[in-house]
């Protein structure tokens, strides 16, 4: 029997019914392909970048405000330089043996506490010593009539009269230069900036300040005031400059203060018939004048004075703290020996005073103690409360505070003086 083989249609159309499946099933695989294309789109427009270069980006952003918060912080801490800051903590790092410290083949002239050391200028050269009483340095200035100047980190030490000046760290001379005319006076800020005011040919005086590196960028020249004194804020954007003139027969000190991105002085005050004892910047707008008669404070948005008058009392010594409260030692008869101590904080305000019998050779405060130095070292609480009477050696030159204690200064050296 024959066995039929199934017979192969050829040429034959797919009936109508199949087409429209076959094109139903195609349209079906092109919208989902068209769908899948629209979501990534989608996906693209709605979710940005992949979760990957998302999380990149934000290690990125976290990296920037880092290096951005560090140098905020080491300017603060380092306003001339980081290299400079670890070069002077490493030379004042090592310890010593405690005070007192002996000082001899030089005369010393006065001393201040420098950020926790304490600095004197001799009549031959400059020491430091640190708060355990090492010598940091003692380095020979050769000056005739030499003059210290201080900020947190460097020491501007010129020559008055002469025209040589040098500034100096804990770890060493920074730059030892020279001007073309003689020296008045001078003054260096935190970030290493400095002014100095000299006597010209051309003009009465010039006030030429320079930047850390040395260069030279701001010019104030003086055709009719004698300069006495320049003061910089402590980021060195702003000036202070005390002059003294005479008119009418009575000598008019005036203070220029000046924008030091401007020619002309952004705020003036005169004082007639005082002269300027010292200026401070109290903060970038306000500015403070100690005068014979007064404690004034001048603001530089308005021109607005404040002051505490001394009424006819005359002023024998100062001394003004970081936080710019100020201690006055008054007095009222020619002796000089009843004297009215009055404290005023940073705004002019009295905070407290009391009387003190003797002469006072030096001054000086911290945030909960006054020190004065006369016969022998007195020691007072803020509201007037005396503290304790340290008996000193004959010939004390000058009080600093430091570590909690009193430093005097001596010809032949330094004692610390501690509350029992």
């Amino acid at each position: 029997m024959k066995k039929h083989r199934p017979i192969k249609q050829r040429g034959r159309k797919p009936s109508k019914a199949l087409q429209m499946k076959q094109q139903d099933a195609h349209l079906e695989k092109e919208l989902n392909k068209n769908h899948n294309r629209e979501k990534r789109k989608l996906q693209v427009i709605q979710g940005g970048k992949s979760p990957k270069k998302m999380v990149g980006k934000l290690i990125w952003i976290a990296a920037i405000c880092v290096v951005a918060v560090a140098v905020i912080i080491i300017n603060s801490a380092a306003p001339t330089g980081i290299v400079e800051l670890v070069k002077v903590s490493m030379a004042r790092s090592a310890g010593g043996s405690g005070y007192p410290v002996t000082i001899s083949g030089s005369v010393p002239k006065y001393m201040v506490n420098q950020g926790g050391r304490l600095s004197v200028l001799t009549d031959t050269g400059l020491i430091e010593f640190n708060d355990s009483g090492r010598e940091v340095y003692n380095r020979l200035h050769g000056f005739a009539n030499p003059v210290m100047k201080t900020s947190a980190v460097r020491s501007l030490i010129f020559d008055r009269g002469g025209i040589h000046y040098r500034i100096e760290t804990s770890a060493e001379t920074v730059y030892d230069g020279k001007t073309e005319q003689d020296i008045i006076t001078a003054d260096i800020c935190d970030n290493g900036t400095y002014a100095i005011a000299n006597e010209d040919d051309n003009n009465v005086c010039v006030v030429t300040v320079y930047n850390k590196s040395n260069t030279p960028f701001y010019r104030y020249n003086s055709s009719k005031y004698y300069v006495t004194d320049v003061k910089l804020s402590k980021d060195g954007r702003k000036m202070a400059v005390a002059t003294l003139t005479s008119e009418n027969a009575e000598f008019k000190s005036t203070v220029l203060i000046y924008d030091l991105t401007k020619e002309s002085p952004i705020a003036k005050q005169e004082f007639v018939g005082e002269t300027v004892v010292s200026m401070n910047f109290e903060n970038e707008n306000n500015v403070t004048v100690l005068t014979g008669k007064r404690w004034a404070s001048i603001s530089v948005s308005d021109n607005k004075l404040t002051e505490y008058s001394f009424g006819t009392d005359r002023l024998l010594q100062y001394y003004t703290t970081e936080n710019l409260k100020t201690v006055l030692c008054l007095s009222s008869n020619l002796s000089s020996a009843d004297v009215r101590v009055v404290v005023i904080n940073a705004k002019g305000k009295q905070e407290n005073q009391f009387s003190f019998s003797g002469n006072i050779n030096s001054v000086c405060m911290t945030d909960d103690r006054i020190y004065i130095l006369s016969s022998e070292l007195h020691t007072y609480a803020l509201n007037g409360e005396k503290i304790q009477t340290d008996i000193t050696e004959v010939g004390s030159l000058c009080v600093a505070p430091i570590n909690d204690s009193a430093a005097v200064l001596y010809a032949s050296g330094i004692v610390l003086y501690s509350e029992k």
